[in-house]
């Protein structure tokens, strides 16, 4: 028997009172000449009075590749972004703008103009900011019309927007409306459309009406950006590790040996054994199966701290084709979590990665990672959840508001030879969009498959090295290494010099005498790259650096080159270094004077420094 009305009683469903949405939110039709109910399979249909255009004219729409794909339908009480309800009738469907981006709408022209004519949208107040609609002029520019949303309360809303038709440009036999501003505007947020109609004259619109939106549970991880205490009792603790694709048999020891002290395993085994069953050839006799229990028990026997990703079990191609709809899914993984609860070698729960992918196959909307969010505090709420994502769009972290207590994100620029500081830029994005009391991880390239495949070399030691420096100058809680051999796992001896990167920074962060202590709370951070200050300055802006003070008087001064060339000379003035002092330089056996309170000092290509005194 299937266990959904369990699932909805654990997602905070709203109460016995709440009914069926009323049909277009209880607006009457017959006060539009022009109108369309979104959330169909004709949404795209050019024969109709009012569509959105297909590709390429528009893109970036979930199921703009395939019109019966990622319609949204919902109640109060309900959601699904995957498949169809079993009564799609009573529920209010949508089709989704994608964050950033923006979307034309095409309406039939009227045969007379109208001089009061009115715009009108439905739209469920996902976003973050107010957005734009525009009209297409007569001069082939768009013109404001006006402005709507941005509460970010996810109610359903109807906008409305005077509007002279003669001002709009018959274009094809249609008037072009734009939400957005531009092709890179003013959208921060995914917006469900409900419907859109054009009205001769002014109308009662329908009050709005609360939509699908799970009240957040309560963590106990609410402050884990000032406390980092992963495992409740156990103290704080920095994380650098590794994100991988699988594991050899004797791999955990391993890794412990080399100081590393977390793992984040990529797949789930649970309801998808295929990757793993993939390996069954002669060069991977020595796995082992290390779906739950079996990896939390190796995890736990190396001290170390382990999760992994609800990969394949978030994504809508498994959805639909592995658990045949959103119920099942949810239910499975609160099964999951539940069984597991408070594992000794569990690091939290990964519920979802890169929730804001462009490709809607991949990603998911924030509504269905806040049912999962609350599943896992009631299975397991002695363990934080963390959620991964791409975040470079402005906006992408803050619309999964209240869905994490871990925020983190992957970035590979190095690999196919992009800026190493989209990682910094990445980080700031991220700190400023969800603020302290989150925990904030970075995943960066060891080994990416793919670029290597493409670009034909491995990454350098020093590369791999400055990405791990570069998320420390920036104060990252958490840095994991990627190594992916596409989609296979690969030796640390067939990629050497991104193992002597990685292992050279384990070392130097959770190894004797390492950084860690530097970066868990105790330590007061003074200055950094990116935070305004006036207590250090570098005179090279390719040197990010971060400047940390202990209780007990101690410094440091974390510094590296982002660059791949040397960069001889640079200086930095740090307002309260003694006069006098002799700053040690860590790792490398040696000693800088301090005179005026400033240091010089050169750094190679992609070189870091570490000074205390």
């Amino acid at each position: 028997m299937r266990r959904w009305l369990f699932v909805c009683f654990l997602l905070l469903a709203i109460p016995a009172w709440a009914a069926d949405y009323l049909p277009d939110g209880g607006v009457d039709r017959s006060a539009f000449v022009r109108f369309a109910d979104f959330g169909t399979p004709n949404d795209y249909n050019p024969q109709l009075d009012v569509y959105f255009p297909p590709a390429p004219e528009n893109y970036f729409l979930w199921g703009d590749r395939d019109a019966n794909q990622f319609i949204r339908y919902e109640k109060p009480d309900r959601f699904y972004w995957v498949t169809q309800p079993r009564q799609p009738a009573s529920f209010t469907n949508a089709r989704v703008l994608s964050s950033f981006y923006s979307a034309k709408v095409r309406i039939r022209v009227l045969p007379t103009p109208a001089a009061g004519a009115v715009i009108a949208v439905r739209y469920k107040d996902n976003l973050l900011q107010p957005t734009s609609l525009e009209v297409l002029g007569k001069n082939d520019e768009f013109q404001l019309l006006g402005r709507f949303g941005g509460q970010f309360d996810h109610q359903w809303k109807v906008a409305k927007f005077p509007f002279d038709t003669r001002r709009g440009k018959d274009d094809k036999g249609t008037y072009v409306i734009r939400i957005g501003r531009g092709d890179y505007g003013d959208l921060r947020g995914d917006l469900p459309i409900d419907w859109v109609g054009l009205a001769m004259k002014d109308f009662n619109a329908p009050p709005s009406t609360p939509g699908f939106w799970p009240a957040k549970l309560p963590s106990k991880f609410a402050d884990l950006g000032r406390t980092q205490e992963y495992i409740p009792g156990a103290g704080p603790k920095f994380l650098a590790g590794i994100l991988v694709k699988g594991m050899r048999k004797d791999s955990w020891h391993y890794y412990a040996q080399n100081h590393v002290n977390a793992l984040i395993f990529q797949g789930w085994e649970t309801a998808w054994r295929r990757l793993w069953e993939g390996y069954s050839d002669g060069l991977y006799n020595d796995r082992i199966r290390y779906g739950f229990p079996d990896w939390n028990e190796a995890c736990a026997e190396n001290k170390l701290l382990c999760t992994s990703q609800f990969f394949t079990d978030t994504r809508s191609y498994w959805i639909e084709r592995q658990y045949h709809g959103e119920e099942a899914a949810l239910d499975t993984m609160y099964e999951i979590m539940k069984f597991n609860k408070n594992a000794a070698g569990n690091l939290c729960w990964y519920l979802k990665d890169e929730a804001d992918h462009n490709d809607p196959t991949w990603g998911s909307p924030p509504e269905f990672v806040l049912q999962l969010y609350n599943l896992q505090k009631k299975a397991d709420p002695d363990r934080a959840a963390a959620v991964l994502f791409q975040g470079w769009r402005p906006g992408g972290f803050a619309m999964y508001d209240g869905a994490f207590d871990i925020a983190a994100f992957d970035v590979y620029p190095l690999g196919s030879g992009r800026q190493v500081t989209e990682i910094s830029e990445r980080i700031e994005r991220m700190r400023s969009e969800v603020g302290p009391t989150k925990a904030l991880w970075a995943v960066v390239e060891a080994h990416e498959g793919e670029h290597v495949k493409k670009f034909g070399r491995q990454l350098t030691q020093a590369e791999v090295l400055a990405q791990g420096y570069l998320c420390l100058a920036h104060d990252i809680q958490g840095v994991f290494y990627y190594i992916d051999n596409e989609a296979a796992y690969i030796d640390v001896d067939k990629m050497p010099g991104p193992w002597a990167g990685m292992k050279q920074f384990f070392a130097e962060t959770n190894g004797p005498g390492g950084l860690a202590g530097w970066f868990i709370p105790g330590p007061q951070t003074v200055a950094r790259t990116g935070f305004e200050n006036n207590a250090v300055d570098a005179d090279s802006d390719a040197i990010h650096f971060v400047y940390k003070r202990k209780p007990t008087g101690e410094h440091l001064l974390l510094a590296v080159n982002t660059r791949n060339v040397e960069k001889e000379g640079v200086t930095f003035a740090i307002k309260d270094l003694p006069a006098g002092a002799t700053v040690k330089v860590l790792f490398e056996n040696r000693s800088l004077p301090a005179g005026g309170g400033k240091l010089i000092d050169s750094f190679p290509a992609f070189g870091r420094h570490v000074y205390v005194w």
